[in-house]
C-alpha cells in the first residue's frame, strides 16, 4: 500500500475501542458447543451460508462468544468491531461501521482497494457524510464490489468480519440490509454478527440470498454448567473473593438459580462482593 493510498483509506478507519479484545473471551471449556460450530463454519469454504447471527437476550454472554471467535480464526479473521452506546458516539455511529467494512476489505482484497480508491477519490468527504446511510453504503461497498472482475472475487480461504452488538449502533436494520447486500457479491467473505433478537435486524439479515445461520445463545446453550465453572473459577483465582468462598460453594445451587443462565448476573454479583471487601458478606 502507498503512502497515498494510506492516506485515502485513513478516512475509513475504525475508531479507537471497536476492536474486540480477545481478553474478554470466554473462560476456557465454557460455551465450546456454539464456539466450535461457529469456527467451523466461518473456515469452511464449502460452507452455503456466508452470515452467522448469534442472537440472544442481554447478558447472556453474546459479546464473550464474539471475542472467543476472533481469538481462535487467526488468519481468517480480517476484522472486527465492537459497537457500543456507551463512552462517545463513535461506536454507535452506523457511518464508521460501515467505513470500517469498507477498511477491512480494503485491507485483505487489492482489487477491492483499487476500486474504493478510485471513489474515494473523487469524492469529497463531507459530501459523502452528506449522504444517508444506504447510499454511502452503495458508493464505498457494493459498487467497488461490482466494480471487481470474477477472477478478483477468488480467495483461497473464506475472510471473516466479526461485528458485535449491532443492537447498539444507530440504524442497525440499514446495516443489517446492506450486510446482506455486500454478502451476496463475496462468496470469499463471511460476516458473524451478534445483537438482541430484534425483529428489524431479523428482516435485514434474511434479505442475502443464502440463508443465514441463526443460533439463539440464551435458550440453547448448557449455560448453567459454564456458570458454575465461571463462578468456581473466579472464586479460586480472585483473593478479594476469599472470604466468601466456601460461602457460595455453600449455596451454588441457589446462586445457580438466580441467574437465570445468564452470565452477566453472575459477574456483577461477584465483583460487588470483591470490590467490598472482608466482612461484607
Amino acid at each position: 500500500v502507498s503512502q497515498q493510498e494510506k492516506e485515502l483509506l485513513a478516512k475509513l478507519i475504525p475508531p479507537d475501542g471497536s476492536l474486540i479484545l480477545e481478553e474478554k473471551r470466554c473462560l476456557d471449556g465454557t460455551r465450546e458447543p456454539v464456539i466450535a460450530d461457529i469456527v467451523e463454519w466461518a473456515s469452511n469454504a464449502n460452507q452455503g451460508s456466508r452470515l452467522f447471527w448469534l442472537h440472544g437476550v442481554a447478558g447472556c454472554g453474546k459479546s464473550s462468544v464474539a471475542a472467543s471467535i476472533c481469538n481462535r480464526l487467526d488468519e481468517h479473521l480480517i476484522g472486527s468491531f465492537s459497537c457500543s452506546k456507551v463512552g462517545g458516539s463513535d461506536r454507535r455511529d452506523p457511518s464508521r461501521l460501515v467505513y470500517s467494512v469498507a477498511y477491512f476489505l480494503a485491507e485483505a482484497n487489492i482489487h477491492f482497494r483499487k476500486e474504493l480508491l478510485k471513489v474515494i477519490e473523487m469524492v469529497d468527504q463531507r459530501r459523502l457524510d452528506r449522504k444517508t446511510l444506504e447510499a454511502r453504503g452503495k458508493l464505498i461497498l457494493t459498487d467497488p464490489l461490482k466494480a471487481m472482475n470474477s477472477n478478483s472475487m477468488q480467495s483461497t480461504k473464506p475472510l471473516v468480519i466479526v461485528i458485535d452488538a449491532l443492537d447498539e449502533c444507530d440504524e442497525y436494520g440499514e446495516v443489517a440490509r446492506i450486510i446482506s447486500e455486500i454478502l451476496d457479491l463475496t462468496p470469499w467473505l463471511r460476516i458473524m454478527i451478534t445483537s438482541r433478537s430484534i425483529d428489524e435486524i431479523e428482516e435485514g439479515l434474511s434479505r442475502v440470498n443464502t440463508p443465514p445461520r441463526k443460533h439463539d445463545l440464551f435458550i440453547s446453550s448448557r449455560a448453567r454448567e459454564d456458570i458454575r465453572k465461571f463462578i468456581e473459577t473466579k472464586l479460586d483465582g480472585d483473593k478479594r473473593l476469599s472470604h466468601i468462598r466456601q460461602y457460595v460453594k455453600d449455596h451454588m445451587e441457589e446462586l445457580l438459580d438466580n441467574s437465570c443462565d445468564l452470565f452477566i448476573y453472575i459477574a456483577v454479583v461477584l465483583e460487588y462482593v470483591a470490590s467490598r471487601g472482608d466482612g461484607n458478606r
